[in-house]
């Protein structure tokens, strides 16, 4: 099998599994251009940033909800050192159309030089929560 993972279809068929992998994450590329709605992810050094930058976000309707996930141990590479930090994550709804704006407000307010600021889709959702997102969020 020359170490390409290989599946048995139910047709009695093999495919290889890179290419189904391939092909899925061109589904996932192509699908990212119907998003509508995201998650971000934003930590925090402290209680006083996550609030700041939390109801900011909310204040401006850039984002719809922040839930503020305190008690977060962080181990990370900086400045060829390992380090680890006690932070608080942000998980911020939104809409999609919003991140440019909602990234620099995260970066006026965020103390770190290179704040982490990731966001994912939201590719399904209860359909009444994603209304309140577009209610919510300008």
């Amino acid at each position: 099998m020359s170490g390409l993972r290989q599946s048995r279809l139910q047709t009695g068929g093999y495919y290889n599994c890179a290419a189904k992998y391939t092909l899925l994450t061109c589904q996932l590329i192509n699908m990212t251009d119907d998003i509508k709605y995201m998650v971000v992810f934003c930590t925090c050094p402290d209680e006083e940033t996550a609030q700041a930058i939390a109801y900011s976000l909310v204040e401006h309707r850039l984002a719809a909800c922040v839930n503020i996930i305190p008690n977060l141990i962080s181990v990370y590479s900086w400045q060829g050192k390992i380090c680890q930090d006690a932070e608080l994550l942000l998980i911020i709804k939104t809409k999609q159309e919003q991140w440019p704006l909602l990234r620099q407000k995260i970066r006026e307010l965020h103390p770190y030089q290179v704040p982490e600021i990731i966001a994912l889709p939201i590719a399904v959702g209860e359909d009444s929560y994603l209304k309140w997102i577009d209610d919510t969020v300008d």
